[in-house]
């Protein structure tokens, strides 16, 4: 349940950044997950950005206009559940894009048949 939360919140934030970019040819969201060492999980969301989102709001702050609903959560969702596993969040910016990338310790649970 975690990790489909954590990776809902990434995807959510950026399908809503895609959706800003005039070109639908740029509109691309890539989605990595790798396993390491048997207890670390590592999930990455990338998306294209018209421009650097740390040079106008380096704490990521929502900006959408919406008050019908409460924004802004996501990040602070994802900060908590990584922080739950032992784990990091960064977000980075780099070649024209927004990378998230979440890692997360956890030790793996093993059913009597497998031990």
């Amino acid at each position: 349940t975690d990790l489909c939360a954590i990776l809902a919140n990434q995807i959510d934030n950026a399908f809503d950044a895609v959706s800003m970019i005039p070109s639908t040819e740029k509109r691309i969201v890539d989605v990595h997950i790798w396993q390491k060492t048997g207890n670390i999980a590592i999930l990455q969301v990338s998306n294209e950005v018209q421009a650097n989102p740390f040079d106008l709001n380096p704490q990521l702050h929502s900006t959408k206009s919406d008050v019908s609903r409460p924004h802004g959560l996501g990040l602070s969702s994802i900060r908590d559940t990584a922080k739950k596993y032992h784990g990091t969040v960064e977000n980075t910016f780099k070649d024209g894009k927004f990378i998230s990338t979440v890692l997360l310790c956890y030790e793996p649970v093993y059913s009597q048949e497998n031990q």
